[in-house]
Protein backbone atom coordinates (compact mmCIF):
# COMPACT_ATOMS: atom_id res chain seq x y z
CA UNK A 1 0.00 0.00 0.00
CA UNK A 2 1.10 3.69 -0.53
CA UNK A 3 1.10 6.10 2.25
CA UNK A 4 1.82 9.68 1.69
CA UNK A 5 3.25 8.80 -1.67
CA UNK A 6 5.55 5.82 -0.23
CA UNK A 7 4.98 2.33 -0.74
CA UNK A 8 4.80 0.48 2.32
CA UNK A 9 4.41 -3.80 2.64
CA UNK A 10 1.81 -5.08 5.10
CA UNK A 11 3.22 -7.43 7.54
CA UNK A 12 0.32 -7.89 9.33
CA UNK A 13 -3.83 -7.25 10.00
CA UNK A 14 -4.87 -5.97 13.57
CA UNK A 15 -7.63 -7.98 15.05
CA UNK A 16 -10.78 -5.43 15.01
CA UNK A 17 -11.32 -3.46 18.35
CA UNK A 18 -14.78 -1.74 17.82
CA UNK A 19 -14.92 1.84 18.96
CA UNK A 20 -13.90 3.90 22.12
CA UNK A 21 -16.22 7.18 22.67
CA UNK A 22 -17.46 7.17 19.39
CA UNK A 23 -14.41 7.31 17.56
CA UNK A 24 -13.95 3.85 15.21
CA UNK A 25 -10.04 1.95 16.73
CA UNK A 26 -10.01 0.40 13.34
CA UNK A 27 -9.18 2.78 10.84
CA UNK A 28 -5.22 3.34 11.98
CA UNK A 29 -2.25 2.23 10.34
CA UNK A 30 0.86 1.55 12.28
CA UNK A 31 4.48 2.01 11.03
CA UNK A 32 7.14 2.45 12.11
CA UNK A 33 8.18 5.80 13.49
CA UNK A 34 11.49 6.53 11.09
CA UNK A 35 9.06 5.95 8.27
CA UNK A 36 6.89 8.71 9.75
CA UNK A 37 9.29 11.14 10.17
CA UNK A 38 10.44 11.02 6.66
CA UNK A 39 7.10 10.92 5.79
CA UNK A 40 5.60 13.52 7.47
CA UNK A 41 8.19 15.12 9.42
CA UNK A 42 9.02 15.27 13.02
CA UNK A 43 5.84 15.23 15.28
CA UNK A 44 5.95 18.05 17.77
CA UNK A 45 4.67 15.23 20.45
CA UNK A 46 4.86 11.59 20.95
CA UNK A 47 2.28 9.15 22.80
CA UNK A 48 3.82 5.96 24.10
CA UNK A 49 2.22 2.68 24.93
CA UNK A 50 3.70 0.19 27.17
CA UNK A 51 2.37 -2.08 29.89
CA UNK A 52 4.99 -3.61 32.46
CA UNK A 53 6.36 -7.46 32.05
CA UNK A 54 5.40 -9.72 34.31
CA UNK A 55 6.14 -9.52 38.04
CA UNK A 56 6.25 -5.61 37.52
CA UNK A 57 3.93 -3.57 39.91
CA UNK A 58 2.52 -0.54 37.84
CA UNK A 59 4.00 1.76 40.29
CA UNK A 60 7.43 0.50 40.36
CA UNK A 61 6.92 0.28 35.87
CA UNK A 62 6.32 4.32 36.04
CA UNK A 63 8.85 5.06 38.70
CA UNK A 64 11.53 3.63 35.94
CA UNK A 65 9.83 5.11 32.53
CA UNK A 66 9.93 8.57 34.89
CA UNK A 67 13.65 7.99 35.57
CA UNK A 68 14.50 6.74 31.66
CA UNK A 69 12.37 9.79 30.39
CA UNK A 70 14.32 12.35 32.92
CA UNK A 71 17.73 10.73 31.49
CA UNK A 72 16.79 10.79 28.32
CA UNK A 73 15.93 14.70 28.82
CA UNK A 74 18.81 15.66 30.56
CA UNK A 75 16.92 17.21 33.19
CA UNK A 76 18.83 17.82 36.11
CA UNK A 77 18.06 16.81 39.98
CA UNK A 78 14.84 19.38 41.38
CA UNK A 79 13.82 20.09 37.58
CA UNK A 80 9.93 19.63 37.04
CA UNK A 81 9.29 16.62 34.57
CA UNK A 82 8.32 17.98 30.71
CA UNK A 83 6.70 14.96 30.01
CA UNK A 84 3.21 12.85 31.58
CA UNK A 85 3.20 9.22 32.55
CA UNK A 86 -0.57 8.74 32.44
CA UNK A 87 -1.56 5.17 34.03
CA UNK A 88 -5.12 3.53 33.25
CA UNK A 89 -5.90 4.08 36.74
CA UNK A 90 -5.29 7.84 36.88
CA UNK A 91 -7.89 8.13 33.70
CA UNK A 92 -9.97 5.98 35.58
CA UNK A 93 -10.45 7.72 38.60
CA UNK A 94 -10.82 11.19 36.60
CA UNK A 95 -13.86 9.25 35.06
CA UNK A 96 -15.03 8.41 38.48
CA UNK A 97 -14.40 11.78 39.42
CA UNK A 98 -16.68 13.73 36.66
CA UNK A 99 -19.02 10.89 37.45
CA UNK A 100 -19.40 11.95 40.63
CA UNK A 101 -19.52 15.35 40.63
CA UNK A 102 -22.64 14.89 37.82
CA UNK A 103 -24.15 12.28 40.23
CA UNK A 104 -23.85 15.03 42.94
CA UNK A 105 -25.75 17.34 40.86
CA UNK A 106 -27.92 15.08 39.22
CA UNK A 107 -30.37 15.06 42.16
CA UNK A 108 -30.84 19.34 42.00
CA UNK A 109 -31.46 18.79 37.87
CA UNK A 110 -33.92 15.69 38.29
CA UNK A 111 -35.66 17.54 41.50
CA UNK A 112 -36.64 20.73 38.77
CA UNK A 113 -37.58 18.23 36.24
CA UNK A 114 -39.84 16.86 38.88
CA UNK A 115 -41.01 19.92 39.73
CA UNK A 116 -41.67 21.67 36.13
CA UNK A 117 -43.71 17.76 35.53
CA UNK A 118 -45.75 18.60 38.23
CA UNK A 119 -46.93 22.39 36.76
CA UNK A 120 -47.45 20.77 33.20
CA UNK A 121 -49.68 18.39 34.85
CA UNK A 122 -51.30 20.49 37.06
CA UNK A 123 -52.22 23.20 34.56
CA UNK A 124 -53.12 20.50 32.22
CA UNK A 125 -55.29 19.23 34.48
CA UNK A 126 -56.71 22.68 35.51
CA UNK A 127 -57.76 23.07 31.90
CA UNK A 128 -59.83 19.25 31.44
CA UNK A 129 -61.80 20.79 34.69
CA UNK A 130 -62.43 23.86 33.45
CA UNK A 131 -63.73 22.28 30.12
CA UNK A 132 -65.64 19.75 32.01
CA UNK A 133 -67.77 21.91 34.92
CA UNK A 134 -70.84 21.03 33.33
CA UNK A 135 -70.34 17.95 33.17
CA UNK A 136 -69.00 17.93 36.92
CA UNK A 137 -72.30 19.96 38.21
CA UNK A 138 -74.62 17.24 36.17
CA UNK A 139 -72.82 14.40 38.07
CA UNK A 140 -72.77 16.15 41.49
CA UNK A 141 -76.73 17.26 40.65
CA UNK A 142 -77.31 12.94 40.10
CA UNK A 143 -75.73 11.76 43.76
CA UNK A 144 -71.80 12.03 42.80
CA UNK A 145 -70.45 13.00 46.11
CA UNK A 146 -67.44 15.35 46.65
CA UNK A 147 -64.53 12.37 47.27
CA UNK A 148 -65.87 10.87 43.99
CA UNK A 149 -65.07 14.14 41.80
CA UNK A 150 -61.86 14.13 43.93
CA UNK A 151 -61.22 10.69 43.02
CA UNK A 152 -61.87 10.90 38.82
CA UNK A 153 -59.62 14.13 38.88
CA UNK A 154 -56.59 12.22 40.63
CA UNK A 155 -57.20 9.54 38.62
CA UNK A 156 -57.25 11.32 35.32
CA UNK A 157 -54.22 13.63 36.42
CA UNK A 158 -52.01 10.20 37.15
CA UNK A 159 -52.86 8.52 34.52
CA UNK A 160 -51.56 11.61 32.32
CA UNK A 161 -48.40 11.69 34.26
CA UNK A 162 -47.61 7.69 33.78
CA UNK A 163 -48.40 8.30 30.41
CA UNK A 164 -45.81 10.97 30.28
CA UNK A 165 -43.19 8.79 32.38
CA UNK A 166 -43.58 5.64 30.27
CA UNK A 167 -42.64 7.81 27.36
CA UNK A 168 -40.32 9.39 29.03
CA UNK A 169 -38.64 5.82 30.48
CA UNK A 170 -38.87 4.09 26.57
CA UNK A 171 -37.22 7.00 24.61
CA UNK A 172 -34.38 6.62 27.60
CA UNK A 173 -34.16 2.82 27.76
CA UNK A 174 -34.17 3.34 23.37
CA UNK A 175 -31.35 6.15 23.82
CA UNK A 176 -29.27 3.49 25.68
CA UNK A 177 -29.44 1.06 23.81
CA UNK A 178 -28.66 2.98 20.29
CA UNK A 179 -25.79 5.17 22.05
CA UNK A 180 -23.94 2.18 23.77
CA UNK A 181 -22.75 0.51 20.27
CA UNK A 182 -20.72 3.60 19.24
CA UNK A 183 -19.49 5.27 21.94
CA UNK A 184 -18.28 2.46 23.28
CA UNK A 185 -19.64 2.10 26.57
CA UNK A 186 -22.04 -0.34 28.70
CA UNK A 187 -25.33 1.70 28.65
CA UNK A 188 -28.25 -0.39 30.29
CA UNK A 189 -31.45 0.96 32.20
CA UNK A 190 -31.98 -1.39 35.63
CA UNK A 191 -35.15 -2.27 36.49
CA UNK A 192 -34.52 -0.58 39.50
CA UNK A 193 -34.70 3.16 37.91
CA UNK A 194 -37.74 2.04 35.90
CA UNK A 195 -39.56 1.21 38.57
CA UNK A 196 -38.23 4.61 40.66
CA UNK A 197 -39.42 6.47 37.65
CA UNK A 198 -42.80 5.49 37.05
CA UNK A 199 -43.15 5.65 41.00
CA UNK A 200 -42.04 9.03 41.04
CA UNK A 201 -44.12 9.93 37.99
CA UNK A 202 -47.52 8.36 39.41
CA UNK A 203 -46.37 10.43 42.84
CA UNK A 204 -46.16 13.80 40.72
CA UNK A 205 -49.25 12.87 39.14
CA UNK A 206 -51.35 12.71 42.74
CA UNK A 207 -49.46 15.67 43.86
CA UNK A 208 -50.64 18.31 40.86
CA UNK A 209 -54.16 16.85 40.74
CA UNK A 210 -54.87 17.78 44.47
CA UNK A 211 -55.18 21.09 43.83
CA UNK A 212 -57.55 20.82 40.37
CA UNK A 213 -59.68 17.85 41.88
CA UNK A 214 -60.43 20.05 45.42
CA UNK A 215 -61.23 22.95 43.14
CA UNK A 216 -63.37 20.48 41.22
CA UNK A 217 -65.26 19.00 44.00
CA UNK A 218 -66.15 22.36 45.43
CA UNK A 219 -67.75 23.33 42.12
CA UNK A 220 -71.28 24.94 42.89
CA UNK A 221 -73.97 22.93 41.06
CA UNK A 222 -76.08 25.83 39.93
CA UNK A 223 -73.69 27.80 38.24
CA UNK A 224 -71.89 24.71 36.60
CA UNK A 225 -74.90 23.62 35.62
CA UNK A 226 -75.67 27.09 33.73
CA UNK A 227 -72.35 26.56 31.76
CA UNK A 228 -72.53 26.40 28.46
Amino acid sequence: MRLAGRGFEVIGVQARLGTSGGVSLDRNVWVPLPAWERAYGAAPSLQLSGRPPAGLAVAEAEDRARATMRARRRLPPGAEDNFDILAPEAARNFALAVAGRVGGVAPVLSAMALLAAIVVVANTTLVSVAQRTFEIGVRRAVGATRGEIVREVLAESTLVALVGGAIGTAVVALATRVLAGPLGLELALAPRTVALAVGHAAGAGLLAGWYPARRASRVDIIRALRVE
